[in-house]
């Protein structure tokens, strides 16, 4: 009996230990979306992660520009390194960095 004389009523809920959201899968967080990005993007990631990533995406659009920026980046990355440019590097150049390694 409380103060004003009223009965709580009884809790009918779950017993200690039993899952109240037994459906509910809880989404990743941002940090861990970074933790898991290439993982994600190489197509590496269980699935039942993949699929906590991917609802995560669905509320975060700050994740989602991220995951967008970090593809653009690695595209960048690949078309840098295939160039097929070579330069020319001076001997002159090449002469006085190995002069001034040696002391």
């Amino acid at each position: 009996m409380t103060a004003a004389g009223l009965t709580p009523p009884a809790f009918s809920g779950p017993a200690p230990g039993d899952d109240f959201f037994p459906q509910r899968r809880f989404v990743l967080t941002c940090r861990e979306v970074t933790d898991f990005l290439m993982d994600y993007v190489s197509g590496d990631l269980p699935p039942d992660v993949r699929a906590r990533f991917e609802e995560h995406l669905q509320v975060c659009p700050p994740c989602v520009v991220f995951l967008k920026t970090y593809r653009q980046t690695m595209e960048m990355e690949k078309a840098a390194y295939m160039a097929d440019e070579t330069f020319d590097i001076p001997e002159e150049l090449v002469g006085a960095i190995l002069a001034s390694r040696s002391g």
